[in-house]
């Protein structure tokens, strides 16, 4: 019987089949036990895929949807029953066990204080705080935090969440627009001040990263570099400039690629 609170939602693609593949076998190590349900939507499957396994439903929304990725989770939304739910993207990669005692303390949380989401990690490099003193663990982040909507592992609202993804079908319009929505809503944003979902993104802008690569070879897995290939010193110059540009001003940067509709849109 499963957890009748929240769903979890795996997005991915055709293109990422191997990423999935990867995340599935770490999936099964840290996760293996995982109450809620769990719905995979993609693009397209290979049938009979290993990694189909699983998972409790599968959506397949059509090859026209691939770069589409905001898209297929509003259309997953449509089919979800729980009241909560969970969304991830098949590169953010367990690196720890999860304790799913933590995650429904949090849903608590949600409802306790009019929130609408609560991130499962720390947005790190923003100002952020509690009016509760009596809150450790967690912080709210205010109408003017950049990317309070976000991709970041979170408890979502799915209520909340829908009305805010039924207005876009790219996953950075979703981010930088549905962060200057979510201004015009009620609900609070929170987040953990230490990870919930403990993981580490595999992949940047279409490259496995080098840290994530060799966490995997820990547990013997070697990622096929003919799919995704390894980034080099150009890619990484290029993370570090982009983190550090920023790092120096978010708020400035994300107004910038709002008013001017630049930046990637998948």
């Amino acid at each position: 019987m499963k957890n009748e609170l929240i769903t979890v939602i795996m997005t991915s693609c055709k293109a990422y089949e191997d990423v999935l593949e990867i995340h599935e076998l770490l999936m099964e190590r840290h996760w293996p036990d995982c109450s809620f349900e769990r719905i995979l939507v993609m693009d397209e499957v290979t049938p009979e895929a290993k990694y189909l396994n699983g998972f409790d439903r599968v959506i397949v929304t059509g090859k026209e949807t691939g770069r589409k990725n905001h898209l297929r989770i509003s259309m997953a939304l449509e089919k979800v029953k729980t009241p909560y739910v969970i969304f991830v993207q098949e590169d953010m990669l367990l690196t720890e066990k999860v304790d799913e005692r933590k995650l429904l303390c949090l849903v608590d949380k949600l409802d306790k204080y009019q929130a609408g989401t609560i991130r499962l990690v720390p947005h790190f490099g923003v100002e952020a705080k509690f009016s509760n003193e009596l809150e450790k663990d967690i912080v709210e982040y205010g109408p003017n935090t950049p990317y309070r909507i976000s991709y970041a592992p979170s408890i979502w609202k799915c209520d909340y969440l829908k009305k805010i993804s039924d207005r876009y079908i790219y996953g950075a319009d979703f981010e930088r627009m549905g962060t200057e929505y979510s201004r015009e809503l009620s609900e609070k944003t929170l987040g953990c001040k230490n990870a919930v979902y403990p993981y580490m993104n595999g992949i940047f802008r279409g490259k496995w990263d080098i840290p994530t690569v060799k966490f995997l070879s820990y547990y013997g897995i070697i990622p096929d570099f003919s799919k995704h290939a390894l980034m080099n010193e150009k890619d990484l110059f290029k993370q570090a400039f982009i983190g550090y540009i920023y790092s120096r001003n978010p708020k400035l940067i994300s107004l910038i690629l709002n008013n001017f509709n630049v930046g990637k849109k998948n």
